[in-house]
């Protein structure tokens, strides 16, 4: 897992990046957040980051003078993303050693092929990868019902410890709360979009215990079964 700083002034900008880069499912995982320049060099000199991901224009310290100095950290890799296409500033970004220049509003596919150069730049190894790609497929095709860690560990002909530690490091959660969360949203989607009762939708995500079942998505959502299907049909989903 690489990590990665986040320098953007602009909160909006900083939480919409974090989500497209958990979205790749690529083995990236932002530690830190900063809102200028000199707050990413603060960090940088008492923590381990992989990658910086910057805006330019920031107060305080912006991106290029950032990049300047991070340039003498041979170890650290920056890459800029920018509402200015200026090509100027594209320039003096690479004579820093920037690798990639994003332009803003940061589209997804474009971030992940980027991020995808830097593994391919840092020779990494796409098994682990794929292998949590198999195992993303198996939990997917059990849907809408419950599957194990042994069960998967099974089909891919791998120890489940290994799954299991594999999983929290690729996907920054453990392997039952992601299973967990994937079974609760098929849950919504059959409470919003059939009327099918509680029970049923219970026993179409694996669930032969209701009571089990309503405590477990009122644990994940804040709401029961019954009041989630209610503020759908009001117009107010929760």
């Amino acid at each position: 897992m690489f990590n990665v700083l986040l320098v953007d002034d602009e909160r909006w900008a900083r939480v919409s990046i974090r989500h497209m880069v958990e979205q790749t499912q690529l083995p990236f995982r932002i530690v830190h957040e900063c809102s200028h320049g000199k707050e990413a060099l603060d960090y940088v000199r008492h923590d381990a980051v992989d990658l910086i991901m910057s805006d330019i224009r920031m107060p305080v310290m912006d991106g290029l003078s950032l990049a300047a100095e991070i340039r003498h950290h041979k170890h650290i890799h920056m890459m800029m993303l920018s509402g200015y296409n200026d090509f100027p500033l594209v320039q003096q970004a690479m004579r820093y050693g920037v690798e990639d220049y994003i332009l803003k509003p940061v589209d997804g596919d474009e971030l992940k092929l980027s991020l995808q150069r830097f593994l391919d730049n840092k020779g990494y190894s796409p098994n682990a990868q794929s292998t949590i790609q198999q195992i993303l497929r198996i939990i997917q095709e059990a849907m809408p019902g419950d599957i194990s860690l042994q069960e998967v560990a099974d089909k891919v002909h791998l120890n489940s410890c290994y799954i299991s530690q594999l999983f929290k490091k690729q996907m920054n959660q453990k392997f039952v709360d992601y299973v967990l969360e994937q079974r609760i949203e098929e849950a919504k989607r059959l409470l919003a979009r059939t009327s099918l009762r509680v029970a049923e939708v219970a026993g179409k995500t694996g669930y032969t215990d209701i009571a089990y079942f309503c405590n477990t998505f009122k644990r994940q959502t804040g709401v029961t079964p019954s009041e989630y299907r209610k503020s759908v049909q009001e117009g107010m989903p929760l």
